[in-house]
């Protein structure tokens, strides 16, 4: 079932995304309460502290994260709950920014950062597994 599983990826993904944002206000305050810092397995401390972990500038990604999949299990759930036709179309351009942005979110981790942060993977996997399942509900509607 298509739906459930948009629904599912993106409860799960605001569920890591809100975890990391807790770990990274935890992170500012001098501990994480999951990730610790310096541990390479763990590392989203070593992973929140880049300089290029900020949008524009302004935002560090994950308070932007927690945003984005709220947005995205809402149009998720008005768009295999309640059968709106737009919200099928506002999921392939959510969907189709978090794919843009998962190469250079990896990017950080792996080369920049050199650690992993597992709310961050769990965030990437999510948005694929949405985009494709996005891509496949576009298929089957037209």
């Amino acid at each position: 079932m298509p739906g459930a599983v948009a629904i599912a990826a993106s409860l799960i993904g605001l569920v890591a995304a809100m975890l990391s944002y807790k770990g990274y206000k935890a992170m500012l305050s001098g501990g994480d309460f999951v990730c610790r810092p310096g541990s390479e397995e763990r590392g989203c401390a070593t992973v929140y502290a880049v300089p290029q972990a900020w949008f524009m500038g302004r935002w560090h990604f994950s308070t932007l994260a927690p945003i984005y999949f709220s947005i995205v299990t809402v149009a998720s759930i008005a768009c295999y709950l309640l059968n709106l036709s737009h919200a099928i179309r506002l999921l392939a351009i959510l969907t189709g920014i978090g794919l843009a942005m998962v190469p250079y979110l990896v990017y950080l981790e792996l080369r920049v950062a050199r650690a992993i942060c597992i709310w961050c993977t769990i965030m990437h996997v999510m948005i694929l597994v949405l985009t494709i399942n996005t891509i496949y509900d576009i298929a089957i509607a037209s």
